[in-house]
């Protein structure tokens, strides 16, 4: 068994090779937090659905 040597007293090699042992893969786990659409809050782009249904045609009163 090898002789325990304290991170500090290691080369600069070792100890980027010791932490990287100790950390820790995320698995299936995504750490970004999704929020749900507020119901009641304001939408610029709901306003504005008349403008593409618009054909953009002529309009004659004869």
């Amino acid at each position: 068994m090898a002789k325990f040597v304290p991170l500090s007293k290691m080369s600069k090699k070792r100890q980027k090779s010791e932490a990287k042992k100790n950390r820790v893969d995320w698995g299936n786990v995504k750490p970004i937090s999704y929020v749900e659409k507020n119901g009641k809050a304001y939408e610029r782009t709901k306003i504005r659905h008349w403008e593409d249904d618009y054909s953009g045609g002529s309009f004659f009163v004869a």
